[in-house]
């Protein structure tokens, strides 16, 4: 069957006589919800495509996301207010294609530099670099293993990256001057947050907050109470953003604060069948809805 981006093929069954294949086709589609740290929620994408994997700038001015559009997968932007140079931003609430050409298919989490003048993220096995400043996607890294864009280490111009070998994900940094790799931890990961050049993770299936604030030293055990896989959103102030549940089984938004170790709720949920991609301390929370897609009966003679 040919690939589409927009559409899955599944539960393939033969016909009675055994001489054609039944199959379901989904045409897929999703948009891009924001909640509020005040608990409103509003639309960011309105269309039928498939819209996902939205990020915040780090001001929280524009939001990033994949969307495919006629069969192409491709980046693009939503601008709610300037926040670099405004002649380069779309008019508030317009969108904006972002990359020229298409991207391969299975677009992973889209990271932001410090600055907000580029993007880091992994599609299909490559590690990509967008450029605001000139519209340019360069290909960093191509590997024969899974991997997924986790941050940018700003001090030492490293692109930290997870690298799944099997059942196994573990983290790795690519140095964008060399393009030589280093594998950092030794396990296997369930999350990682990289932020203001400190790394955050857990372990899979197990409790405990590790901590990476240099390369040079092992993870550091800073809360081995906090419970087991989590996805980490943020880190702001001295507090760290997370979610449990999994996907299509969110928890509201939790803050732990990393001295006291005291959890309370940043941002309340109205339903939990979500699937959230990021989290602003100072706007609140990216997500796509779950949801059963409309599907048509296709025969394959």
């Amino acid at each position: 069957l040919p690939s589409s981006p927009d559409k899955v093929f599944s539960k393939a069954r033969f016909a009675p006589t055994g001489e054609k294949i039944y199959l379901t086709q989904e045409q897929r589609s999703a948009n891009i919800q924001e909640t509020r740290l005040y608990g409103q929620t509003q639309d960011i994408t309105q269309n039928a495509q498939l819209n996902f994997g939205a990020s915040y700038s780090p001001k929280g001015s524009d939001i990033v996301y994949g969307s495919v559009r006629n069969n192409e997968l491709h980046l693009w932007r939503a601008a709610k207010s300037p926040e670099q140079d405004p002649k380069q931003n779309p008019e508030q609430g317009q969108e904006q294609q972002l990359t020229k050409a298409p991207l391969p298919e299975k677009l992973g989490p889209i990271k932001w530099s410090a600055n907000g003048e580029a993007l880091f993220f992994n599609a299909g096995n490559g590690l990509y670099q967008f450029n605001f400043h000139n519209s340019t996607t360069l290909l960093l890294h191509q590997s024969s293993d899974k991997v997924e864009a986790v941050g940018l280490l700003e001090n030492r111009h490293q692109l930290l990256f997870l690298k799944a070998q099997g059942e196994i994900k573990n983290l790795w940094a690519l140095d964008l001057n060399s393009h030589q790799e280093k594998q950092i931890t030794f396990g296997s990961l369930a999350g990682v947050l990289a932020a203001n050049n400190v790394v955050y993770l857990q372990y899979l299936n197990e409790p405990g907050l590790w901590e990476i604030d240099a390369l040079e030293t092992s993870p550091v055990n800073i809360n081995p109470d906090f419970p087991a896989n989590n996805k980490l959103l943020a880190v702001d102030e001295g507090n760290l953003y997370y979610l449990s549940g999994g996907n299509c089984r969110e928890s509201d938004v939790l803050q732990i604060n990393l001295k006291t170790r005291e959890i309370k709720t940043a941002l309340h949920r109205t339903s939990t069948l979500t699937n959230s991609t990021a989290f602003h301390p100072a706007r609140g929370v990216l997500q796509t809805g779950c949801y059963i897609p409309e599907a048509n009966l296709v025969v394959v003679e």
